[in-house]
């Protein structure tokens, strides 16, 4: 079966302030946060009357909001971004860039004005290929496109492949690559009985298989060299939101496709 086209399914950018430094929230940080996003986002969860003090271990339930395509969580250690594309978003990785990145970095702003100091963050992409719905197609694609003549054989199904990358002594890009498979499973008559909720590996009729693609970035590696903390700033992590879409436009297609790894297009950055 042809390759299927890479489709962006989400993206999930996360900030994330040192242990030992924890980010001050109360309900008046929680009700900034809520002001700050209130022309995209409705509160889901938080601000709570049992939020502790800066020394107390224990804030409560997180503060969580929501839009149609995305989601906002905060605690006192981290703050986080879920997006979703549809539609034509699911194609266009320049369009997904420059949404993501005004995304993040307002999230950067609202979390600074409250008092936060992340020195962590990571962006994470996760993209899809369809192959319909036949089985082990997928696991046939990763063993003929990632293993040696020797080792590509008809037994082995599955594959999971992960590797790391250091760029520019500063961020740390994981790629991972996994088989899916999506089953839909009918039952009747059985009410609102507990057995409908026991699915054996044999029920069910397979509805989509593929494969996963995960892209992560990281600015760990920058620590790592420095030996010390340094504030995530607005610079950062448009480079990073950048070298995240770069390895989604052109790392991700040859390497899910062919196992491949063309890494031309982030040189500048070493």
């Amino acid at each position: 079966m042809p390759f299927s086209e890479l489709k962006i399914q989400a993206a999930q950018g996360v900030l994330v302030v040192p242990v030992d430094q924890l980010a001050p929230r109360d309900e008046t940080t929680d009700r900034a946060l809520v002001a700050a996003f209130s022309s995209e986002y409705n509160q889901a969860a938080g601000p709570s009357a049992s939020l502790g003090g800066a020394g107390q271990p224990d804030e409560g339930p997180p503060l969580v909001l929501e839009s149609r395509g995305g989601q906002i969580t905060v605690t006192r250690g981290q703050a986080a971004l879920e997006v979703q594309f549809y539609g034509g978003h699911q194609k266009d990785a320049d369009e997904c860039r420059g949404y993501f990145a005004e995304k993040m970095l307002a999230l950067l702003k609202a979390w600074n004005d409250v008092g936060a100091r992340p020195v962590w963050a990571t962006i994470i992409i996760t993209l899809k290929a369809s192959f319909g719905a036949e089985q082990d197609k997928a696991g046939a694609h990763m063993r003929d496109s990632y293993l040696a003549d020797g080792l590509s054989d008809d037994a082995v199904y599955d594959l999971k492949a992960q590797l790391g990358i250091r760029v520019a002594d500063h961020y740390f890009v994981n790629l991972g690559v996994s088989p899916y498979e999506a089953k839909q499973v009918k039952r009747s008559g059985l009410g609102a009985s507990n057995l409908a909720a026991v699915i054996r590996p044999w029920e069910g009729e397979i509805t989509d298989a593929g494969i996963d693609l995960v892209v992560e970035v990281n600015n760990r590696l920058r620590a790592d060299v420095l030996r010390q903390h340094t504030r995530v700033d607005e610079d950062e992590l448009r480079e990073m939101n950048g070298l995240s879409w770069d390895f989604v436009a052109h790392v991700a297609t040859p390497f899910v496709r062919d196992g491949e790894l063309d890494l031309s297009h982030v040189q500048a950055l070493a």
